[in-house]
C-alpha cells in the first residue's frame, strides 16, 4: 500500500484523524468531514481510503478511492475543480478523467495531485454537520477535536508548530485549525 506524502510528513498524525478513527469513522465520513471547510484533494480522499483500508493494494485503494470521489460528486456533497473538466462534463467524463490521472499515473503524483481538487457543496457542509454532531457532539468545527487532546498532546503540537514558522499552513495558505486557533 503506498500512502502519499502530506503536510504533515514529519508528524506522526494530526489529531483529528486519530480522533475520527478512533470513533469509528468511515473514510468516506472522514473524507467528507476534513473537505468541510472548503476543498479536498484526491490525495487526502486516497489516503483516507488507504488507511481504513489497511489490507488493501494499491489497485484496489485507487478503485475504491474512484468510487467514493464517484458518490461524493452524485451525492451533490462536493463539486469537481471547474479548471479540470468542461463545466457541461457528464460525471463519467469527470471520472474517466480522474481516472486517467489518477490511475494511469500513479506514480507521478505531480501529474494527479495538484488537479484534482473537490469543493464542497452547501449539502456537502450539511452532511458534515451531521458527521460532527454524530461523532464530536461537543465539537462546534471541522476540526473541533481540540477538545479531545490532553493537555499533554495539546502542548506538544504547539510545540511542534511553533519550531516549524511554515507549520499551521498548508500550501493553499489555510491555517490548521488546532488548539492554538480556537477554531
Amino acid at each position: 500500500m503506498i500512502l502519499m506524502s502530506s503536510f504533515w510528513d514529519d508528524v506522526s498524525e494530526p489529531p483529528d484523524h486519530l480522533a475520527a478513527r478512533e470513533r469509528g469513522m468511515t473514510a468516506r465520513e472522514e473524507s467528507i468531514w476534513e473537505g468541510s471547510d472548503g476543498d479536498m484533494s484526491i490525495n487526502q480522499i486516497h489516503n483516507n481510503v488507504a488507511e481504513h483500508n489497511p489490507s488493501a493494494s494499491t489497485s484496489q485503494v485507487q478503485e475504491m478511492t474512484v468510487d467514493l470521489v464517484r458518490s461524493l460528486l452524485s451525492d451533490g456533497l462536493f463539486e469537481l475543480s471547474p479548471k479540470a473538466v468542461r463545466e457541461d462534463a457528464s460525471l463519467e467524463e469527470r471520472i474517466d478523467w480522474i481516472r486517467s490521472l489518477y490511475v494511469e499515473h500513479f506514480d507521478e503524483p505531480t501529474k494527479w495531485w495538484p488537479s484534482i481538487w473537490l469543493y464542497v457543496t452547501d449539502k456537502g457542509r450539511q452532511e458534515a454537520d451531521r458527521i460532527r454532531e454524530k461523532y464530536f457532539s461537543n465539537a462546534a468545527s471541522p476540526r473541533g477535536v481540540a477538545e479531545e487532546l490532553t493537555a499533554e498532546e495539546s502542548q506538544s503540537l504547539q510545540e511542534h508548530l511553533s519550531g516549524h514558522p511554515e507549520r499551521g499552513r498548508d500550501d493553499r495558505g489555510r491555517g490548521y485549525p488546532g488548539p492554538e486557533l480556537g477554531r
